[in-house]
């Protein structure tokens, strides 16, 4: 793969789809970029010179898989110093890593506030409430699109992955035994105090929206929706819907039912899929023929 300017322009959503400079249809196709088996997670130590190696290799890789689109996850506790102060050098290899991406024509899904490994949250993160907790994420996303917005190739500010709302209080930010070892839900509040979660999700959307386009007015703003029910109802505050879809191989319908119930005047992008629940021919029949009707397995 060679290294050459592509000058990659900002795209525009025009109806339903993503549209390059030239009035192009773009259809994104993409990779998670999270962890590797150098990296445990990308963001880890990225500054440290081998690493930023690694990742530099990985994009060329990418790349030469024919991918347009990599989504990397930032981690608070790597670019929070301290509530208030964002880790400049941290914010400068995020400038890199954009640079290098737009090389070689790829645009990038910024999806911020991970907090994947539990117990290398700050205590000082952990024991802040809803406001104080808010504040400081929406402190972390204007420092990331002060960055970013010098960068033609954003395709997106993906605000978290997978939020949730608890049913009733609790204590916890982040729910269940988490997976491989990682904790990718994470509540956006532990005092709902009889909120439902699309009342609460529309606060915290507002928040961190606001803070971001004070920096950048012109990057759309997506969350990575867990695919349950019907995300579409956030869209006067989103740019496109972006959910996770798991499909799974006893009621692949169920996966054809939720792509069929989103679909409204955005975009939609499932962020996320793959076969942990199906097999590899079911998914990429959910991926490459949607107009394939199944019906559930007896």
């Amino acid at each position: 793969i060679i290294e050459k300017s592509y000058d990659l322009q900002p795209l525009q959503i025009v109806g339903k789809n993503f549209m390059d400079v030239n009035g192009k249809i773009f259809t994104p196709w993409g990779a998670n970029y999270t962890g590797t088996n150098e990296l445990r997670l990308v963001d880890d130590n990225w500054t440290d010179p081998a690493n930023w190696e690694i990742i530099q290799q990985d994009i060329r890789e990418m790349k030469g898989l024919g991918i347009n689109v990599i989504r990397i996850h930032l981690q608070y506790n790597r670019l929070m110093m301290d509530a208030v102060t964002p880790n400049q050098q941290y914010l400068s290899r995020l400038g890199d890593l954009l640079s290098f991406a737009g090389i070689y024509g790829m645009y990038v899904d910024i999806t911020g506030l991970g907090a994947y490994v539990k117990e290398e949250q700050p205590a000082w993160y952990d024991s802040m409430d809803e406001q104080a907790r808010w504040a400081t994420q929406a402190i972390f996303w204007n420092a990331v699109a002060s960055v970013a917005k010098n960068h033609h190739n954003i395709f997106c500010y993906n605000l978290m992955n997978e939020p949730v709302t608890p049913s009733s209080n609790t204590t916890i930010w982040l729910p269940g035994n988490g997976f491989g070892g990682f904790y990718y839900v994470q509540y956006i509040t532990r005092t709902p105090n009889g909120r439902t979660w699309d009342v609460v999700t529309r606060s915290w959307i507002d928040s961190l929206k606001n803070a971001i386009r004070s920096e950048d007015t012109r990057t759309p703003v997506t969350v990575g929706f867990l695919g349950l029910g019907v995300v579409t109802i956030f869209n006067d505050q989103l740019e496109y819907n972006s959910p996770h879809v798991y499909p799974d191989g006893n009621n692949l319908q169920a996966a054809y039912d939720f792509v069929a119930n989103n679909q409204s005047d955005h975009p939609l992008v499932i962020e996320e899929t793959s076969w942990f629940n199906s097999s590899y021919d079911e998914t990429e029949d959910f991926i490459f023929k949607p107009e394939v009707v199944v019906k559930p397995k007896t």
